[in-house]
């Protein structure tokens, strides 16, 4: 299974999400400091979405939608990087969202 397309004109929120969570993953990923290693990036969003007051859902049903309703979009190895807390070491989850971030500048 390839990733998901990488995406363009994706939402102010959800490019805020990718780079805060990108930025976690660059720190060490320290669990619960805001995100959770079992997580992949929809759950992780919840949590996004709620410490800046963002509707969830819509931060979840865009990134749904980008994954195109793939229960596993980075591969079939999502139960045994959450049970085994690695997520955030998904080489096809990290470079999907760096080559996210980068199709999507951030706007001035």
């Amino acid at each position: 299974m390839s990733n998901p397309p990488i995406p363009t004109g994706i939402s102010p929120e959800l490019r805020a999400f990718l780079q805060d969570w990108i930025d976690w993953v660059d720190r060490g990923a320290p669990d619960w400091e805001p995100y959770h290693r079992r997580f992949g990036l929809c759950s992780n969003a919840a949590y996004f979405g709620s410490r800046r007051g963002i509707l969830v859902s819509a931060l979840q049903v865009e990134i749904g939608k980008l994954f195109a309703h793939r229960a596993t979009p980075f591969g079939s190895g999502y139960t045994y990087r959450a049970v085994a807390k690695t997520q955030h070491e998904c080489p096809n989850r990290l470079a999907w969202v760096r080559a996210t971030l980068e199709a999507n500048p951030k706007e001035d």
